[in-house]
């Protein structure tokens, strides 16, 4: 008779195969409305857990007001919110769509998405197109010149970035990021090497397709002055990978690291689409400019740490050490982290490799059990939101025990009785 506890470990063996299984590849660019699942004309999707309009933080806020008026939905604030507290506006997660979102995570029905199919086992995940600025609906501002970008980035500009993908016939994503890894990024944070190898594969194509020149140079021009770029395909990628370990009965690895500004969440792979949550964590970091400090901190925001969902980001912020000054850390403090994220997990990646750890796989299969017994969380590096909105700063989190005690617990309820009646 198979006991529970051979069940978790095989199941979190399967999670990690199909894991490590994964190929992302961004195989187009398009309209969020035609492909994301479950996408509707008057829903606004939003980054980390469930959350309803009156808890949201303003940063959030924001960034759906912004997006309405984008979209048509309303003439101006005062109506876009009465239209949600109507219900005619719905809110949800972006993770409940196969969808990542950077900080405040905002993608509605007409916004461009980047399309990534994994190729192994064909599940689809998407992220919102890049925005090339720091004044943008993700970190909670809009204006009219904010809205008259936005027509343009999921206009002409998101034409020729999606002529130049079909072109191409599909980009390898896991690739890049493999690259990237023996570069210096750790793929959350800091992404130079992603964001030129994929400029160069992008760029050929869209010369390729016929993309004129003068939107070739606006292209190279953005990557060259935002090498963050490639994050947003990091998370759909990462997502991608994420979600092929997810809805393995008897697993405890974890699928999910999110944050909305108010609550962090997780969500594991044995307990289906369930979400645990805790208070969203405040964020040690450095500010931009003098002028801000932890008084103007949003507490930690967005979906981008399903990049330290799959082993990348912070986790691995020892293999990076260009970005530890950035964010108040030391070498020393870093190489830490990945040892704890390498009792925390299940497995190593074999896809990514560290160089700084002697090319070991990345750590994978952040499992809950290991968490709550060594009574340490996930290390998370994450930009700084204000809390009235706008992008000041860079830094370091914790995820709260608190959401991963509430899984734990439950798994038990779910599993545990199987082995009280003698199923287990």
């Amino acid at each position: 008779m198979t006991s529970v506890q051979e069940k978790i470990e095989a199941a979190n063996q399967l999670v990690c195969k199909r894991m490590m299984e994964a190929e992302p590849v961004l195989i187009d660019v398009r309209k969020c409305l035609d492909v994301v699942p479950g996408m509707l004309q008057n829903m606004i999707l939003h980054s980390g857990p469930p959350i309803t309009w009156d808890r949201m933080g303003q940063p959030q806020k924001n960034g759906i007001l912004g997006a309405m008026l984008f979209e048509g939905l309303a003439r101006d604030p005062k109506e876009a919110e009465g239209a949600i507290r109507s219900g005619k506006i719905l809110l949800a997660p972006c993770h409940e769509h196969s969808t990542v979102g950077s900080m405040a995570g905002v993608t509605s029905a007409s916004m461009q998405v980047f399309v990534v199919k994994n190729q192994a086992q064909n599940n689809m995940s998407f992220h919102q197109i890049f925005e090339p600025g720091e004044n943008m609906f993700t970190f909670g501002i809009y204006n009219e010149k904010i809205l008259e970008d936005y027509r343009f980035m999921n206009g002409t500009w998101a034409q020729a970035m999606a002529a130049g993908v079909r072109a191409s016939g599909g980009i390898n994503l896991r690739n890049i990021i493999a690259r990237a890894l023996t570069m210096g990024d750790e793929c959350h944070n800091r992404c130079g090497a992603g964001t030129y190898q994929f400029t160069l594969e992008l760029i050929h194509a869209m010369s390729e397709a016929g993309v004129d020149a003068k939107m070739l140079g606006l292209f190279a021009r953005t990557a060259k002055e935002h090498p963050i770029f490639f994050l947003f395909l990091n998370m759909a990628a990462a997502k991608n990978i994420a979600d092929a370990g997810h809805g393995v009965n008897y697993s405890t690895v974890v699928t999910a690291l999110c944050r909305n500004g108010v609550d962090f969440g997780i969500r594991v792979s044995g307990l289906g689409d369930r979400w645990f949550t805790a208070p969203a964590p405040e964020i040690e970091g450095l500010y931009f400019s003098s002028q801000w400090g932890k008084a103007d901190a949003s507490p930690d925001m967005g979906d981008s740490s399903i990049t330290e969902t799959i082993g990348l980001g912070a986790t691995v912020m020892s293999n990076a050490p260009a970005l530890l000054q950035t964010v108040g850390s030391t070498l020393e403090e870093a190489r830490r982290y990945t040892q704890e994220m390498y009792e925390l997990t299940v497995t190593k990646n074999p896809n990514f490799l560290l160089p700084a750890w002697d090319f070991q796989g990345t750590p994978l299969g952040i499992d809950i059990r290991k968490v709550v017994q060594t009574n340490v969380t996930p290390i998370i590096d994450t930009g700084i939101a204000a809390k009235k909105g706008g992008f000041i700063g860079i830094g370091l989190c914790r995820a709260p025990m608190q959401a991963f005690q509430k899984a734990l617990v439950a798994f038990g309820e779910q599993y545990l009785g199987d082995a009280d009646s003698g199923k287990g």
